[in-house]
């Protein structure tokens, strides 16, 4: 059986010409499909209780929870009970226009270079006053023009205050740039430190440790750890063969991909494609952006 797999775009929640920003505040019952965005969204939960699917993860979400989901993070909302959510919904490009004090600001600016979703929680206080600040930011997002950006810049500003602490980035190394948008690019190409080092003319080891600054994690473990989130969405997603899964993603030997997949996800891969509790339904077509 075939599930279905949802990308949410930008061509479709921003209308043409109108403003880059849109909020939505869905009540959930139940389960929502499996999906992933190529905006950023910012979901907050206002009242009731879920957990929230990530690729490696399923985690309680009650209320005052928080992520902030890069485009091609993939998620879901499960078990849902009266969950409303905010989703605060922007394309990454005001980045580089509108919101450029959020990309440079030391402690803002690891928010958007996560490689997996980010999650914390608000206390009440916290909740209701960043409650105020998302409901006058959903009040005019419809209108183009300044007043929009600048009442996201203050629902990002309140978030700022309560978010957990990250190291202070200064920029991505652009050696480290050049480098995951190589393992983007081709994931599934046998890919070796000493070719990485060669291109850029690095020492190896300095060439890791630039890396491991920069990302946390060595070059060869980063690519591992997306190979597996590859792996995952087609596990979730399609009915391949597990082996054929691992080859597509640059791991030929089925055994290795199972071994290299459980270190990353806890679970072999066939025990991780039974994880969702239904099929993801499509609901009607006015409704994707509630997701």
């Amino acid at each position: 059986m075939t599930r279905v797999q949802e990308h949410l775009s930008t061509r479709d929640l921003f209308a043409a010409g109108g403003t880059r920003v849109h909020v939505n505040r869905p009540l959930h019952l139940g389960d929502t499909p499996l999906h992933d965005h190529d905006f950023i969204e910012i979901a907050v939960v206002r009242a009731g209780h879920a957990l929230h699917r990530q690729l490696d993860a399923l985690v309680p979400a009650p209320v005052g929870s928080i992520w902030l989901l890069l485009p091609g993070q993939w998620h879901a909302w499960e078990r849902c009970q009266n969950l409303r959510l905010a989703n605060i919904c922007f394309q990454r490009e005001l980045l580089a226009s509108e919101l450029c004090s959020c990309r440079d600001d030391p402690l803002m600016a690891r928010w958007w270079q996560q490689p997996a979703p980010l999650h914390w929680q608000v206390a009440p206080p916290q909740l209701e006053t960043l409650g105020r600040r998302i409901d006058d930011l959903a009040a005019h997002c419809g209108e183009a023009g300044p007043l929009a950006y600048g009442l996201l810049a203050a629902v990002l500003g309140e978030l700022r205050r309560s978010a957990p602490p990250l190291a202070q980035c200064q920029g991505m190394d652009p050696v480290v740039r050049q480098i995951l948008e190589a393992f983007t690019a081709d994931p599934a190409r046998p890919w070796t430190l000493a070719e990485l080092a060669r291109r850029h003319g690095l020492e190896r080891s300095y060439l890791g440790r630039r890396f491991r600054r920069a990302t946390g994690l060595s070059p060869m473990a980063w690519l591992a750890r997306r190979r597996c989130e590859l792996a995952a969405i087609r596990l979730l997603c399609s009915d391949q063969a597990v082996a054929a899964i691992g080859a597509a993603v640059g791991w030929s030997d089925a055994n290795y991909f199972a071994r290299r997949f459980h270190q990353e996800m806890g679970v072999s891969p066939s025990r991780y494609r039974q994880q969702l509790p239904l099929p993801p339904r499509l609901p009607r077509s006015a409704d994707w952006i509630q997701w």
